[in-house]
């Protein structure tokens, strides 16, 4: 029986197979033959998975369910739901997450309904609810990272054939203290970018070079440019108590996105997403296109878990915790009044606390300026 003809397979019957699979792979590369190794790869590593999987409801459950799943279910797919994976703590960076073999909450079905046409998105969420995973997610779909993408939403519906240019200033990271600094990270951020693209620049200013990165971007590649702009007020709200500087600070911010409003004819997707939400007549005048989706039915679950994924993603995770006081703990995040959300960091930090109650999203995602 061929490895992927075994979807109607009993577990036991899959089991008895799989080690069969793993001895014949293992005889396969003592004798280095690895050309017939290749057919049986996957299914060898799906194998052990199901095998241990196997082992451990053997010896921990003696009942017919384990973690809300039928222990003898017939369904492939699901085994392959059933193995654990790793939490993705601390990542924001979807290739490096599924390499590791972490949870990935799929939230490409969002990402389609966004990128299907040209557009200028917004989006507040708090810190630490997944933006910078979401703007990521983006930038592998709009680069045609397609590999990334097999078996979630989008796979299938995306035209992988088209890879557009990305260009991406993300403001996360350290802390902007003045003006000469705030463009001395825009500078470094346009020269990095620029050498990933391969892309030269005429111009001497700040808002030149940017100009000149997206058109050349757009001309070398022969498609439109994206812009992603991740935590776009940091450099502001590091600097919220010192007026004069933050004026400064918001000169220059408002002096960048500008170009985007003058670059129109060259950009396909701009995307950018904050803590705050700022008056565009003070800092997006440019972009009077720019969508806000910070609450929108279509887009209230863009980030953070709902109860669905709590239950397809970590139901094994979760075993043996209250779903009740889990969800008096961490779930209420609520942007459109019709479904709330848990914060992720919230969750994954409890499951690798092995099931200990903290406040840990608002002892170090709380946004110090709304204390102070």
């Amino acid at each position: 029986m061929h490895p992927y003809h075994l979807r109607d397979a009993t577990p036991r019957v899959f089991s008895s197979i799989g080690f069969n699979v793993i001895f014949t792979c293992f005889h396969l590369i003592l004798n280095q033959d690895f050309q017939d190794f290749e057919e049986y790869r996957d299914f060898f590593v799906l194998s052990l998975s199901v095998i241990c999987r196997d082992v451990m409801l053997r010896v921990f459950s003696s009942t017919t369910t384990f973690s809300g799943f039928p222990i003898y279910d017939v369904s492939l797919r699901k085994y392959i739901k059933m193995a654990l994976k790793n939490l993705p703590l601390g990542m924001s960076t979807l290739s490096k997450l599924l390499e590791n073999n972490c949870i990935y909450v799929d939230k490409t079905e969002y990402a389609y309904h966004l990128t299907t046409q040209p557009g200028a998105f917004f989006l507040s969420r708090p810190r630490r609810f997944g933006k910078s995973l979401f703007v990521d997610t983006l930038k592998e779909i709009f680069e045609g990272n397609q590999k990334l993408f097999e078996g979630l939403y989008i796979h299938d519906k995306w035209d992988w054939s088209k890879k557009h240019p990305v260009i991406k200033l993300d403001f996360a990271g350290g802390e902007v203290r003045n003006r000469e600094e705030l463009d001395v990270r825009i500078m470094n951020m346009l020269r990095k970018n620029g050498e990933q693209l391969g892309v030269t620049f005429d111009s001497t200013d700040l808002v030149g070079k940017f100009g000149d990165l997206i058109s050349g971007a757009a001309l070398k590649y022969g498609q439109r440019a994206v812009v992603l702009v991740d935590e776009y007020d940091k450099p502001l709200l590091d600097n919220v108590h010192n007026s004069e500087i933050a004026k400064e600070i918001r000169s220059g911010l408002k002096n960048v996105y500008s170009v985007l409003k003058s670059q129109d004819a060259n950009l396909q997707f701009i995307f950018m997403t904050g803590v705050t939400k700022f008056s565009k007549v003070n800092l997006f005048s440019g972009l009077n296109q720019l969508l806000d989706i910070t609450i929108d039915d279509q887009f209230s679950s863009i980030c953070g878990y709902t109860d669905k994924d709590l239950e397809e993603y970590f139901s094994e995770h979760l075993s043996g915790s209250n779903p009740e006081e889990v969800r008096n703990w961490y779930n209420g995040y609520n942007w459109t009044g019709s479904e709330s959300v848990y914060n992720p960091y919230d969750i994954l930090l409890f499951l690798s606390k092995k099931f200990s109650f903290q406040n840990y999203w608002f002892e170090t995602g709380t946004p110090t300026f709304l204390i102070e």
